[in-house]
């Protein structure tokens, strides 16, 4: 084989290296942004459960305060009381 040959091989796989390369690391990006989209739909759905879970516990607290209003009036202390 001749050296002009040689070179040639070589330049070639030198491209088909460096464009072997170049696509491995665009798979990885879209792999990493296809992780970070799902990840983020992921923490989506959590946050509206918990914005949801927030709302029920904030009705409970409000229930919860105007019963205990209504146990501690004072006419409802001297009815328990018996005076």
């Amino acid at each position: 084989m001749s050296t002009a040959r040689a070179v040639k091989l070589s330049k070639k796989r030198t491209i088909n290296l460096t464009t072997t390369s170049i696509l491995l690391i665009l798979f990885s990006l879209a792999l990493v942004k296809v992780h970070l989209v799902v990840k983020a739909t992921v923490l989506g759905y959590k946050i509206g459960e918990l914005k949801t879970h927030e709302s029920q516990l904030l009705r409970k607290r409000s229930l919860l305060a105007t019963k205990l209003a209504t146990l501690t009036t004072k006419s409802n202390l001297e009815e328990l009381l018996g005076k």
